[in-house]
């Protein structure tokens, strides 16, 4: 679809983009709404949807059907409640004490439960990497053959194991997959990634070699002189991966790793933002069904998370947007991401396996590998 086929500068709309108009920011309110204590409570909110507030207490938020939803007829769930916990182990006592309809597996518990005939899973479209700020002080990010070497003597296989219980699918790539790639086919089938890729189980060699070539470029006459600051999140799930990273780069590398464990918030709205980190854990659950949703972290003018800047990506992602053959459009997408791994311009990790406990009762529960991935709006609880 493009928005317009005529003349100079005609620009394709993305693939999926209208799935963006599910976002609260896409759609306009009156001034006087927004006025005083607008969204403080239940009552002073405004809705669309399906659902409504009906309660909002500090652990859990009550719903009630929307009677002015244009397709309200046809929602069958009644009401519905949203319950968190700091511990997710407690979750799996809800969900098991019937308390609860719905409820993610933590990781840990993924292989005691999967085969349980009311426990499934499903990929969310959520891949997760590590930054690379290669405007850092730390000189040695800025350096490609450092930032091979990260990559190289990195087993991901291994890494999945011994920081996810296997819960996970490791991955090397950028995007996702699963995402819909040339006419008829995803993209992980139009593109093999381990073409192009760092390979799964590492390569021990390779990034030892880039390491000494790193070194000489750089004259840095140890890896024991060298000190990388990784950020995560500070929860237990980041922090064994933190940790399992820390050990296979120092173990292969001989370098030192230095975990810095900070609250999420503070990640994402300043310590990301304002490129106050070396290596940073993160994901991306995409916005909709394209790999540009991916790729544009990386622009020169997208600081939000990374600070990476490349005026041949970001011809590349210019002239996607304005290319009106899809298949060569994805092909220069796929390009772009080519691009951004032979740089090593970030550390792939994972695709995220979501396993997750359902009450056999529930019908019609809509799973998604972007935007809303989840989606209760035409879900059913039989009697």
């Amino acid at each position: 679809m493009t928005l317009s086929t005529a003349g100079e500068g005609s620009r394709i709309l993305r693939p999926g983009a209208l799935t963006l108009l599910q976002y609260g920011w896409s759609r306009t309110a009156g001034k006087s709404i927004l006025k005083g204590k607008f969204a403080t409570s239940a009552e002073t909110n405004v809705y669309s949807g399906p659902f409504v507030f009906s309660e909002v207490t500090e652990n859990s938020w009550s719903f009630k059907k929307n009677p002015e939803f244009w397709d309200a007829e046809n929602i069958r769930i009644d009401a519905a409640e949203v319950k968190y916990t700091k511990d997710e182990h407690e979750h799996v006592e809800m969900f098991e004490n019937g308390e609860l309809d719905f409820a993610y597996l933590p990781n840990d518990a993924v292989n005691e439960y999967k085969n349980e005939k009311n426990v499934n899973h499903y990929l969310n479209g959520n891949v997760d990497f590590c930054y690379i700020n290669d405007k850092s002080d730390n000189k040695v990010l800025a350096n490609t053959e450092f930032r091979l070497a990260l990559n190289y003597a990195l087993n991901r296989k291994l890494y999945n194991h011994n920081a996810n219980d296997d819960a996970y699918k490791p991955y090397n790539g950028l995007v996702f997959p699963g995402l819909s790639g040339k006419e008829g086919v995803t993209y992980g089938e139009a593109y093999n990634v381990d073409m192009y890729a760092f390979p799964m189980e590492g390569d021990i060699d390779l990034a030892r070699s880039c390491l000494e070539i790193s070194m000489e470029q750089m004259e840095i006459a140890s890896p024991d002189d060298i000190t990388v600051e990784m950020v995560t999140i500070d929860r237990d799930a980041e922090l064994r991966i933190a940790e399992e990273l820390k050990s296979q780069w120092e173990s292969v590398l001989g370098i030192h790793i230095k975990i810095r464990p900070e609250d999420h918030t503070d990640i994402y709205s300043t310590i990301y933002p304002s490129g106050d980190y070396e290596i940073g854990f993160g994901g991306w659950i995409p916005d909709y069904n394209d790999p540009y949703t991916y790729l544009e972290l990386w622009r020169s003018d997208n600081t939000s998370y990374n600070q990476y800047s490349n005026e041949d990506f970001d011809a590349l992602l210019d002239a996607s947007v304005t290319e009106t053959d899809p298949e060569v459009r994805m092909d220069t997408l796929n390009n772009a991401e080519i691009l951004l791994l032979a740089e090593g311009a970030l550390i792939p990790l994972q695709a995220k396996d979501k396993y997750y406990m359902l009450n056999p009762r529930v019908s019609d529960l809509t799973l998604s590998f972007f935007n809303i991935t989840i989606d209760w709006a035409y879900a059913g609880l039989e009697k």
